[in-house]
């Protein structure tokens, strides 16, 4: 049995609310009817269970509530709070499939954003875009309150299972450079696997 959607779980932001940000959905109608709250709360309903239900089962304990494992740290964002207005650092990239619900961004506290990747990987069915975020700043289980994370989108009817490596860490790009990954600036794409061990 999956468990329920959550809805506010996947738009609260504590730097909206800092910075005094109306991050919920439909803020944005008026640019693109893509925007509307409806479409975005299918969109992350959707995001919850194909990937977030199956990722918390695969990462006990297995619960929306507080003691969960798998904690989601940015999910829809709107535009301003997307974009980096008011001085906000750092923004997300213009497109970022954050606006019209797809996306979220997760970590573990009990697990390292790697086995994450590399289970999202080899289980889940269909994702639209991961990426193995920053390995370079460590994980919760480090002690690291600002860890790296994983980021997971899915879309219906474009699940293109792309993967990829964002990080500030050349010699990690240079690592994954072989005949079937691209570089395009801090990424690189067409990963298969998030190795710890290059850390």
């Amino acid at each position: 049995m999956a468990l329920d959607f959550t809805y506010k779980e996947y738009y609260s932001s504590l730097t909206a609310i800092k910075n005094n940000i109306n991050n919920k959905p439909g803020v944005d109608e008026s640019l693109d009817p893509a925007f509307s709250e409806a479409n975005i709360k299918i969109n992350l309903e959707k995001l919850h269970y194909n990937v977030i239900d199956p990722i918390r089962k695969a990462f006990p304990p297995y619960t929306n509530g507080n003691n969960k494992d798998i904690w989601i740290t940015s999910g829809y964002r709107c535009k301003e709070l997307n974009n980096g207005n008011k001085g906000i650092k750092p923004s997300g990239a213009l497109n970022s499939q954050h606006k019209y619900g797809y996306a979220v961004d997760i970590f573990s506290i009990k697990s390292r954003a790697s086995l994450i990747f590399n289970w999202c990987y080899q289980n889940l069915p269909a994702w639209n875009q991961m990426i193995w975020e920053f390995p370079e700043k460590g994980d919760w289980v480090d002690g690291t309150k600002s860890p790296a994370w994983v980021h997971i989108s899915y879309v219906e009817g474009n699940n293109r299972k792309g993967c990829s490596l964002a990080s500030n860490r050349e010699d990690l790009h240079e690592m994954y450079k072989t005949e079937f990954t691209t570089r395009s600036g801090a990424y690189t794409h067409g990963i298969t696997l998030a190795d710890q061990n290059l850390i």
